[in-house]
C-alpha cells in the first residue's frame, strides 16, 4: 500500500501504454498486473474470483488467471529455492530488507548467467495445456498470504473482470483446452490410501 508501484499505477505515472482492445475485440482494456487474494481488486490489479461455487466461466477466467500467474511463481520460486530467507518472515528493518532482496536479486542474475534454469525446474504445459510442476515446488511453498482488512471492491474492477470473463469464454478468446482443464483443476484425482478411513469422508471443490 505504500511503494511507489501502486502510487504510479494509481497516478497513471508509470508510462504504461494506453488502454487498447483485446485480439479480435473493439472494447479498449488497460494494461493491468496479475495478483493473487491478498490484494484487492482494481481497475490495474486482476485476481481470481473466490474460491467457492462458481459457474464454468467464472472458473475459466480462474484457470485463465492462475495460468498467468505461473510465470511469476515460477521467478520467485526458484529465487526462494536458492535464497531461503525469503521463504520466512525477515524481522530485520524494512531498509535493510529491501538491501537483503535486492542482494538477492544481483546474486540470481548472476548465477543464472553462469547456470541457466534447467529443464524441469519450472512450471511447464504439456500439449494438453495440463499444468506440469516445476523441480522447485518440491522444496518452497509459495502460500498467499490473505489481506484481513477488508477491502472496498471497486465497481469499475468488477466491470473490468467480467468483461475479461466474458472474452475468455467466447470462442475470440478462448484457448482449446480450457474447458477440459477447469474440470480437471475442480476434480482432482483422489490419492490412493494404504488404509481406507473409518466413516464417511466429504469432498471439497476446488477451483
Amino acid at each position: 500500500n505504500r511503494s511507489t508501484l501502486k502510487a504510479g499505477l494509481e497516478q497513471g505515472t508509470l508510462g504504461l501504454p494506453p488502454p487498447e482492445p483485446l485480439p479480435y475485440d473493439n472494447r479498449n482494456v488497460p494494461y493491468f498486473i496479475v495478483g493473487d487474494e491478498a490484494f484487492p481488486l482494481q481497475p490495474w490489479l486482476m485476481k481470481k474470483f473466490p474460491n467457492r461455487e462458481v459457474g464454468r466461466r467464472c472458473r475459466i477466467f480462474n484457470y485463465r488467471c492462475s495460468r498467468a500467474r505461473l510465470v511469476v511463481e515460477n521467478s520467485f520460486g526458484i529465487l526462494a529455492n536458492r535464497w531461503r530467507c525469503l521463504t520466512t518472515t525477515m524481522h530485520q528493518t524494512p531498509q535493510t530488507v529491501t538491501k537483503i532482496v535486492l542482494g538477492c536479486l544481483t546474486l540470481q542474475n548472476v548465477l543464472l548467467g553462469r547456470q541457466p534454469v534447467r529443464p524441469g525446474e519450472v512450471d511447464a504445459e504439456d500439449e494438453h495445456g495440463n499444468i506440469v510442476p516445476g523441480a522447485w515446488r518440491d522444496h518452497v511453498d509459495l502460500t498467499d498470504n490473505r489481506n484481513v482488512q477488508g477491502n472496498q471492491t471497486m465497481q469499475a474492477a468488477k466491470r473490468q473482470r467480467n468483461l475479461l470473463m466474458d472474452y475468455y469464454s467466447a470462442p475470440v478468446g478462448a484457448v482449446a483446452w480450457q474447458d477440459r482443464a477447469i474440470e480437471v483443476i475442480r476434480q482432482p484425482p483422489r490419492p490412493v490410501r494404504a488404509v481406507p478411513p473409518s466413516g464417511s469422508e466429504s469432498e471439497s471443490d476446488v477451483d
